[in-house]
């Protein structure tokens, strides 16, 4: 299995990858992050707090609230193949904006290496910042949006 491939792109979040990291402990009523990556010039992460509960159309409200409202619409979305992001009300944003989705395999989730690299790296930074109270991660996001947005590349 290939890891997705898209075009250069020459402006931030042109092409994103979106997952949930979810179980978390509850944090001023919220127990998942919408974890958003851009996948091209600057690799950077946009971290919303949100609910497991929440809906494809809490999701579409986040995108476009966090992402297509600073950066514009991105050409393509990749995701794994959580019923949220594949349902039809995802589906007719995409189309409606002209956004490619593209869905990891089953199964296969290193497919989309660089996301599930960001998520193990987001949680290492809530377990640092809220080791003493686990219950304070939502405040922890800004500053790990912070501390990943600007650190060294390695690529």
């Amino acid at each position: 299995m290939q890891p997705i491939k898209g075009p250069s792109v020459t402006k931030p979040f042109t092409q994103i990858s979106m997952d949930l990291i979810t179980d978390l402990p509850p944090s001023d009523g919220y127990d998942a992050i919408l974890s958003i990556v851009d996948h091209g010039l600057t690799k950077g992460i946009i971290l919303t707090p949100t609910r497991k509960t929440a809906t494809a159309d809490d999701i579409a409200e986040m995108l476009i609230d966090k992402v297509f409202s600073k950066y514009g619409t991105p050409q393509k979305i990749i995701s794994d193949r959580d019923p949220r992001f594949a349902a039809k009300s995802m589906q007719r944003l995409y189309e409606k904006l002209n956004i490619k989705p593209a869905f990891s395999t089953a199964y296969h989730p290193q497919t989309d290496g660089t996301t599930e690299r960001y998520n193990q790296e987001i949680e290492f930074y809530l377990a640092v910042y809220t080791s003493r109270n686990p219950n304070t991660w939502r405040r922890a996001l800004p500053m790990i949006e912070f501390v990943h947005n600007t650190k060294q590349s390695s690529t």
